[in-house]
């Protein structure tokens, strides 16, 4: 219909102007459109709905409408709530646990610091590095179940993105010890911003950096500002990201490159990352590379 009308006047209000915006969206750029939104049906009951379609263009080359259909994809979504229950619920059984077991091993490390046992030693660190995985993996599928179901929640605050940078830094530096992360920074930097989120997208980046540069110990944090935002930019020299894979690596559960299966994760730290800049209404992605590595940024507006 053209300009999508007919069946988008059964859409719910809520989701109406969403899928209009994004109509005229694709029709300007000549692109494919795609969509999910919920429908009222005849009898006054709510279903979801998937919109697959192309713009199609009259002789003179005037915008007609779109070609496509609309799929009732109700019971996917059904699906996806209850996976994203469960998701919820294991992730939070599975904290407690994981919380306990940190702290008896950060009880026996401070017992055993001034031990002799090298191997002693040596085992409590990687237990703890191992719980420290694992924490982080329970984390992000708790924030994914949260995302997914529209409870993902923003406490904005003033703070310095500097101070924070320097300090996701050296926590990450004290792990990965084999790297070198080095910060170029220029002028100060306040953001109004959920700044535990934002520390999260950085730890993210800056651990997807380490792993994808096993080979390569030198990593850099950029600090750029301009009248309006502020952009870091991380920079790693390890395998790097092929440019079709640009928009691709903030999917959900998207792995990047050949040989993904001897990295470890589960490809869904980068998509959290993003979807914490897209409600700051900011900008994430992957910068041309013109050496060795890969340089990954976001861009966030600054303090008034």
């Amino acid at each position: 219909n053209s300009g999508g009308g007919g069946w988008i006047d059964s859409v719910v209000e809520a989701d109406k102007k969403i899928i209009v915006t994004l109509f005229r969206l694709q029709a300007a750029k000549f692109e494919k459109f795609s969509s999910e939104f919920r429908f009222h049906r005849a009898d006054g009951s709510v279903r979801w709905g998937l919109s697959e379609g192309f713009p199609y263009y009259d002789t003179d080359g005037n915008y007609a409408g779109y070609a496509g259909s609309v799929t009732d994809i109700t019971e996917r979504k059904q699906d996806e709530l209850r996976k994203n229950e469960f998701l919820a619920v294991a992730s939070h059984e599975l904290k407690t646990p994981i919380t306990s077991i940190k702290a008896y091993t950060q009880l026996l490390a401070s017992t055993y610091e001034k031990t002799h046992d090298a191997f002693l030693k040596n085992a409590l660190t990687k237990v703890e590095n191992q719980i420290n995985k694992m924490s982080k993996l329970v984390s992000d599928f708790l924030n994914l179940s949260k995302i997914e179901s529209d409870r993902f929640q923003l406490v904005r605050e003033v703070f310095n993105m500097n101070d924070l940078v320097s300090e996701i830094v050296s926590d990450t530096q004290m792990v990965a010890t084999s790297h070198i992360i080095a910060i170029i920074t220029e002028g100060r930097a306040d953001v109004l911003a959920d700044r535990e989120k934002i520390s999260q997208v950085l730890a993210n980046l800056l651990n997807n950096a380490v792993k994808y540069s096993p080979d390569e110990k030198d990593i850099s944090v950029q600090i750029n500002t301009d009248e309006t935002h502020v952009t870091v930019m991380i920079h790693d020299r390890g395998i790097g990201i092929r440019p079709d894979e640009h928009d691709k690596i903030f999917q959900r559960f998207y792995r990047a490159g050949p040989n993904n299966i001897q990295f470890s994760g589960f490809g869904i730290g980068l998509y959290i990352s993003a979807e914490i800049i897209r409600q700051h209404n900011g900008e994430i992605g992957v910068m041309e590379q013109t050496e060795k590595g890969s340089r990954l940024y976001f861009r966030l507006a600054l303090a008034n």
